[in-house]
C-alpha cells in the first residue's frame, strides 16, 4: 500500500483511527484540515470510513463460552501472568511476604529515624560554666550602668534635655494664656 500511496505511514495510520472512531480529538481535527486541503487524504478517510461502517454493522455473534475459555487460556496475557506471579510469590510464600514487610518497614523506620529533630544536651559542667558566664556578663553590664548611670543624669538630661523641654512648656502655655 506504501508504493501506490504517497501519504506518509504514520498519517495512514492516522486516517484508519479517525475513519474507525478510535483517534484522538486533536488527530482528528488534524485529519479534517488534511482531507480538506488535500483530495488523496479525503478520498482514503472516505474509503477507510465505509469500511468501518460495513464492519460495525455486523451482527455481533456470540462466540461459544468454551470457546473463549479455551482461548484464553492458550493465549498468553502478559499482565494477568505478572499479576499472578506477583499474587502467588506473597500469598503462597508467606515468609517472602513476610520478609519483604519487615525490609519495607525498616526502610520507613530509618527514614523516619533519620529525619527527627536533634536535640542537644548539657552535662552538669557546661551548665554551670554557662551560668557563671552569664552572671559575670550581667555583673559587667550593671557596674558599666551605674557608671554612665550618673553621667547619663547629670550630663545629658539635665544639660541638653531639660532646657529646651522648658522652653517648649513656657511655648505651650503662652499659647494657652493667649499671649
Amino acid at each position: 500500500m506504501k508504493s501506490s500511496n504517497p501519504i506518509d505511514e504514520k498519517i495512514l495510520e492516522k486516517i484508519i483511527s479517525t475513519a474507525y472512531g478510535d483517534a484522538g480529538m486533536i488527530d482528528k481535527i488534524r485529519i479534517y484540515f488534511y482531507s480538506l486541503t488535500k483530495p488523496e487524504v479525503k478520498k482514503l478517510l472516505n474509503e477507510y470510513k465505509q469500511t468501518a461502517n460495513a464492519i460495525h454493522s455486523f451482527n455481533n455473534l456470540k462466540c461459544p463460552e468454551f470457546i473463549t475459555k479455551t482461548i484464553t487460556k492458550k493465549v498468553p496475557n502478559e499482565n494477568r501472568e505478572k499479576a499472578h506471579r506477583f499474587a502467588e510469590l506473597f500469598l503462597r510464600k508467606p515468609i517472602i511476604a513476610a520478609a519483604s514487610f519487615v525490609i519495607v518497614a525498616a526502610i520507613i523506620g530509618i527514614i523516619i529515624y533519620q529525619n527527627r529533630p536533634i536535640e542537644k544536651t548539657f552535662s552538669k559542667v557546661q551548665a554551670e560554666i554557662a551560668e557563671r558566664q552569664v552572671k559575670q556578663s550581667l555583673a559587667l553590664i550593671g557596674q558599666i550602668l551605674k557608671r554612665n548611670g550618673n553621667s547619663l543624669t547629670e550630663e545629658i538630661i539635665i544639660k541638653q534635655v531639660t532646657p529646651p523641654f522648658h522652653k517648649s512648656l513656657e511655648t505651650v502655655n503662652n499659647l494657652f494664656k493667649g499671649g
